[in-house]
């Protein structure tokens, strides 16, 4: 009986394995990362994936990647090129952060929305499904901002 078991377990553990397919590519600067040193990556709600560098914030498609620089000949741009941390504000929207501040980052038009810089001070954001997001600074300050809706 016991031997019955372990032979049934052992089956059921082979097709488990056999039924999940897994995938594996590299992306690095010959499909045009920015930057090899990746410090955060984030699949959105359209399956995008995003990767922030030392270089930029990167966006993949499965084919190509796409490069958003600070630009300042642009009206609004990442107010760094160093991206730390992405997540995801709204449906259609990213909390892009860098070593100077946070930049709302519409995943439509795909370009800077928003920045809010908070030069020397650690930020951390959190946001809800509704898009209602909170800015936490060291410095013990809570910014509120409540459903993000912006018209371009």
């Amino acid at each position: 009986m016991k031997i019955y078991l372990a032979n049934l377990l052992i089956a059921c553990f082979q097709v488990m394995l056999a039924s999940s397919s897994y995938s594996s590519f590299t992306i690095n600067h010959l499909q045009g990362l920015s930057n090899s040193a990746v410090l955060s990556i984030l699949q959105d709600n359209q399956g995008l994936m995003w990767f922030g560098t030392y270089d930029g914030l990167n966006c993949y498609d499965g084919r190509t990647i796409d490069v958003f620089r600070t630009d300042f000949s642009k009206g609004r741009t990442l107010d760094n090129n160093i991206i730390s941390r992405i997540q995801i504000a709204s449906d259609d929207k990213l909390w892009v952060q860098s070593y100077s501040g946070v930049n709302l980052f519409s995943t439509d038009s795909l370009s800077v929305i928003d920045n809010y810089v908070f030069p020397d001070e650690e930020v951390i954001v959190f946001s809800n499904r509704k898009g209602d997001s909170w800015i936490l600074l060291e410095s013990g300050i809570c910014i509120i901002i409540i459903h993000i809706i912006v018209a371009l």
